[in-house]
């Protein structure tokens, strides 16, 4: 079972990996934790193999995502408002 808490295993971006994106917390506590939480059942979702191939995790204010493939992550902003 993946955690929807944090997919974050290390803090620099992987060598092959495409690229990261980030969201800010504009709209207060609870809207915001449901987001994240609505985000990981999204990566779990459409992600194939999600642990190997996505990070995420939630630090005060901000979301950020770490993605290994080019299409996920296009897939990933053309559904979710991420910067």
């Amino acid at each position: 079972m993946i955690d929807f808490d944090s997919n974050w295993p290390v803090a620099y971006l992987p060598e092959d990996w495409t690229g990261e994106c980030y969201i800010i917390n504009t709209m207060g506590f609870s809207a915001f934790f449901k987001m994240y939480t609505d985000i990981s059942k999204w990566i779990i979702d459409n992600i194939d193999n999600p642990r190997a191939n996505a990070h995420w995790t939630r630090l005060g204010d901000c979301m950020y995502f770490k993605f290994r493939k080019s299409k996920d992550m296009l897939f990933f902003k053309l559904s979710w408002p991420a910067k």
